[in-house]
């Protein structure tokens, strides 16, 4: 193997042992009638196909399958893997993307060929949609409707906590009901959103399922990595970031998740790519039964839980304080509300809009002050929507 400053340059090695490891898979056991397809590595100069080299051309760009020559090619831009782990060497650093890619965790070694088989198995996977004839492929146009509001991206991110708890748990059972809960949390904002959020599902289904089928093989290859890969994908979903409004990228690890979560939860969402047109969740949903009359029982169940939490909390408050403000900063992500009261696991910060009768704990507070509330708080409005009372620790 020939290396510069412990990058792999033998691209055509590198092919080798991605060859050899995808010997190693059962492509039929990671999806109904799936199977393996020609691939290229390609940099700015060269395409490295499995018995020639040619040319780089405009054919070649990102990651992706195209059509060459008759057929269906999974392609992968090693160039750009290797000039980013180049660069990093040279910083004397490794790679520090959250999601592992080709250059993690070996960065002093040459790129990992697992991670890499396991993108050019993902890559495959869309190889394989369009020889099917995959009739969910989303419209990119659609997601310029995308709802970009407070309320969508809170419910999101309550469903993107339950999903990601899946993988805590270990039962089977606890592991449904987990699924369950986040079918119903995403019927809610499907009722309160409507074909809006449709874009999400589409490519939850149809680059979800390339990462899922991918991960597997991951597992086969190495089954650390796959543990490695699980737990950041969990980690990406429960993260407040920028991140989680980049709906397109974000909906690859939902979908993969939601597909793995199928499986160790015993619901089998196998279909025939090209004759199914219903999305992953949807077909979750069915998989659970999870029909109206269940929604609702859980909906119920869901509130009740909110309300103990919020009686709880008033029980067991250090202090109780009176006046008139107006909510102006809150952590939409950890808050909800029930009736008048409204719950917050982090912070609020409240406008004082009365000139008197504010509670002596903050008589020295003048109007329009802002005080700032961290930590669990619970608020109670009245029908105008100003807090005349809150609770704190």
């Amino acid at each position: 193997m020939n290396q510069d400053g412990g990058i792999m340059q033998d691209i055509r090695e590198l092919y080798a042992a991605v060859e050899e490891r995808m010997g190693k898979i059962d492509f039929a056991a990671l999806w109904q009638d799936f199977h393996q397809y020609e691939f290229a590595l390609y940099t700015g100069d060269t395409v490295y196909l499995k018995d020639r080299e040619i040319a780089w051309d405009e054919r070649f760009l990102a990651n992706t399958t195209i059509t060459f020559e008759g057929g269906q090619l999974a392609i992968w831009n090693i160039g750009a893997e290797l000039s980013a782990q180049r660069e990093a060497y040279a910083k004397g650093k490794p790679s520090t993307e959250k999601v592992p890619s080709v250059v993690e965790n070996f960065p002093e070694n040459g790129p990992d060929v697992d991670i890499l088989t396991a993108g050019m198995v993902h890559e495959m996977f869309h190889a394989f949609q369009m020889e099917q004839g995959e009739m969910r492929f989303p419209d990119d146009i659609e997601v310029l409707d995308y709802p970009m509001e407070t309320d969508n991206f809170r419910m999101k991110y309550a469903e993107n906590k339950i999903l990601a708890q899946t993988f805590d748990v270990t039962d089977e059972g606890e592991r449904r009901e987990l699924l369950r809960e986040f079918m119903v949390l995403r019927a809610a904002r499907q009722k309160c959103f409507g074909s809006k959020i449709c874009y999400e599902g589409r490519i939850e289904t149809v680059e979800g399922m390339a990462e899922y089928v991918g991960t597997r093989a991951l597992y086969v290859l190495s089954p650390r990595k796959y543990h490695v890969r699980v737990a950041a994908y969990q980690s990406r979903l429960r993260e407040l970031s920028q991140d989680m409004f980049d709906v397109r990228n974000q909906s690859y690890y939902v979908g993969a998740l939601l597909l793995l979560a199928a499986k160790e939860a015993g619901v089998s969402l196998a279909h025939k790519v090209g004759a199914e047109q219903r999305s992953v969740w949807e077909l979750l949903k069915s998989g659970l039964d999870c029909e109206d009359d269940f929604m609702s029982e859980i909906l119920g169940q869901r509130r009740e839980k909110q309300e103990k939490i919020v009686q709880d909390f008033i029980h067991k408050a250090s202090a109780e304080m009176t006046g008139d403000f107006e909510i102006c900063g809150y952590d939409p992500m950890n808050m909800f509300k029930v009736g008048n009261w409204i719950y917050g696991s982090n912070f609020f910060a409240l406008r004082v809009t009365g000139e008197k009768g504010i509670d002596c704990a903050h008589a020295g507070a003048r109007q329009d002050e802002i005080m700032k509330l961290f930590g669990e708080t619970v608020l109670w409005t009245d029908e105008t929507g100003r807090v005349k009372k809150y609770y704190v620790k």
